[in-house]
């Protein structure tokens, strides 16, 4: 199984704001490029199912997912059960840090292809982490810039 692991310090973010506005799947398409659709069904106030549909590479990449909320530790988790890949799971972490905060997103994949994995898996891991990095620069610096303000 791969890993994907992206540390990004967003300066004069407070976590609270950064982890409401992950929070917020919703929004992705409107500030993320890479992210195509999202559909969010609420299980309870901690708890939702969510559909994806991401830009891959030459591609659409779709799966469904369930998430879990801990707005206390502000942590998303998330995994896969249904979609285009075998394997997806992981989170995200917001920490205060330094006048901002530190935003970790961690995932492990398997494409579900073992005899293609060499060739397949790096280009994999590279497409999430552009994604991901799609993510983060729509949500945090793209959308404070059109509001004029930090999250």
């Amino acid at each position: 199984m791969r890993k994907v692991l992206i540390h990004t310090h967003l300066p004069d973010c407070e976590a609270d704001a950064v982890f409401t506005a992950l929070h917020d799947f919703s929004a992705y398409p409107e500030y993320c490029q890479s992210v195509r659709a999202v559909q969010v069904q609420p299980l309870d106030d901690h708890q939702a199912l969510s559909a994806w549909e991401v830009n891959f590479q030459n591609g659409i990449l779709k799966w469904q997912e369930r998430d879990r909320f801990d707005p206390e530790q502000r942590r998303i988790q998330f995994e896969q059960f249904e979609g285009d890949i075998e394997h997806f799971s992981g989170c995200w972490q917001v920490c205060p840090k330094n006048h901002g905060s530190l935003l970790i997103f961690e995932a492990q994949f398997d494409l579900g292809i073992p005899m293609l994995a060499d060739m397949l898996d790096p280009i994999a891991q590279q497409a999430i982490e552009e994604n991901i990095r799609s993510i983060i620069h729509g949500l945090f610096f793209v959308r404070r810039t059109e509001a004029g303000r930090a999250p």
